[in-house]
């Protein structure tokens, strides 16, 4: 092999391992950036739906204990139409946490949502009727008996909004800790590409 030969050899060798490291820092950088970037695209938001979500629900709620409170079947309807925009309301922003669902845990915890709003919707319907029949008594002990639905949805939600908020920070955390991984490793394969040419040199001109 002649000279000519054995610098393109080593000019070769050169540019596949700068390559090389190019291709690796871009694959890290980009790990990072997603993992760190997950916190704000995505566990924020679902945070802000989810509030979003139960003040309306306490909202409702409202409604329901100031029906209760009132006699007779007077304003029925005014309060019916308050409740659906309301329930309505509550629909929409679970509509919107949909796409923001992050793994099975995040889905189960959205369908216990549901769940918990469907048994509120069920206990609610039987205190408003008995509310526009003129028992107010029933209807007040009635909601005062189911407390545990009220308190399990404001649970719920406390719940799942604490697992966005925790997945939100193990995100971050992972972030930094790839971050820190690929700078080390950026520091080794630098230390490879730079012995690679001599190691290169040693091999293609023996002697020398």
């Amino acid at each position: 092999m002649n000279v000519k030969s054995r610098i393109f050899l080593l000019g070769g060798w050169v540019l596949i391992w700068l390559l090389g490291f190019f291709g690796f820092n871009q694959y890290q950088t980009s790990r990072v950036y997603k993992e760190a970037n997950y916190a704000l695209s995505n566990s924020l938001p679902s945070v802000v739906v989810l509030d979003a979500a139960l003040l309306e629900i306490t909202k409702l709620q409202l409604i329901v204990c100031q029906r209760v409170a009132q006699s007779g079947s007077g304003g029925m309807s005014v309060v019916m139409s308050m409740i659906t925009e309301s329930r309505t309301k509550i629909d929409g922003y679970l509509n919107d946490y949909e796409p923001l669902v992050f793994n099975e845990e995040d889905r189960r915890l959205l369908q216990e949502d549901y769940q918990a709003l469907a048994e509120y919707d069920d206990m609610s319907g039987k205190v408003l009727a008995l509310s526009n029949e003129n028992k107010s008594d029933q209807a007040y002990k009635l909601l005062m008996s189911n407390q545990r639905i009220l308190n399990e949805i404001e649970s719920l939600f406390h719940k799942h909004r604490d697992f966005n908020i925790n997945l939100g920070k193990k995100s971050a955390e992972d972030g930094v800790s790839m971050k820190n991984n690929a700078a080390l490793l950026s520091l080794l394969v630098a230390a490879v590409v730079l012995t690679i040419p001599v190691v290169v040199v040693v091999l293609t001109f023996p002697g020398t």
